[in-house]
């Protein structure tokens, strides 16, 4: 019986292992032909330091990419496309401001802002996401910010507007770990949550910006 059952598990593994294999990877230089042929203003920097990054979800397949438009702001999107016949077509394209994505399980995503990405006003974002017809469904999220890079800044440039801070929140930011995940199900995550207080800044250190942090962790529950 119990042999029994050990083969029973092993044919249904290659099963679904054959299932897999039939489709092949997408090619990305493809994707980018299709972008361009939408219309002749956008283009693939392929120099940019983001690299397209693929997902595969069953027979669908997400495409996690930069794109820069000429005149307007640089943008991520997500890309859907689903294996027919044998080959990938496009379905659907949502966008998407996170520059870092990954696949927690079967369906389930952790997309986030680096906290590096910009230099002087940074905005930060956390989200797990769950995948659903051809659309990211955000199971929750935080939106945060951290200006203490900024406030450097015009403390050496703009030296009245620095001043203008001092007293105030500057930093409210948001991270994620410890993602808790069982049979493609979010069970729970901690949450650290800092936030900085402007004190001033010493001038006889470089870069010595001085600040009041509060840091919280806890644990979350995660419950529909």
């Amino acid at each position: 019986m119990v042999r029994l059952l050990i083969l029973s598990i092993m044919m249904l593994a290659t099963l679904r292992l054959s299932a897999q294999l039939q489709y092949e990877e997408i090619d990305i230089e493809m994707v980018k032909n299709e972008i361009k042929r939408d219309s002749l203003t956008r283009c693939i920097n392929v120099n940019y330091e983001f690299e397209p990054s693929v997902f595969y979800v069953d027979d669908i397949c997400i495409v996690h990419l930069y794109q820069w438009a000429r005149g307007d702001e640089d943008n991520i999107s997500l890309r859907f496309y689903k294996y027919e016949n044998g080959k990938w077509n496009f379905k659907n394209e949502i966008p998407c401001f996170n520059k870092k994505m990954e696949k927690l399980s079967h369906s389930l995503f952790h997309v986030y802002s680096d906290k590096n990405m910009a230099m002087y006003r940074m905005k930060r974002y956390e989200s797990v996401m769950r995948y659903d017809n051809f659309d990211m469904k955000p199971l929750f999220e935080y939106k945060g910010y951290d200006w203490t890079y900024h406030l450097g800044y015009l403390y050496n440039v703009r030296n009245e507007e620095f001043n203008s801070f001092l007293g105030e929140e500057v930093c409210d930011d948001y991270e994620i770990s410890d993602i808790e995940i069982v049979s493609d199900t979010l069970k729970s995550y901690k949450l650290t949550q800092t936030k900085r207080i402007l004190k001033g800044y010493n001038p006889d250190e470089d870069n010595d910006l001085q600040t009041i942090d509060t840091r919280t962790i806890k644990d979350v529950i995660y419950r529909k």
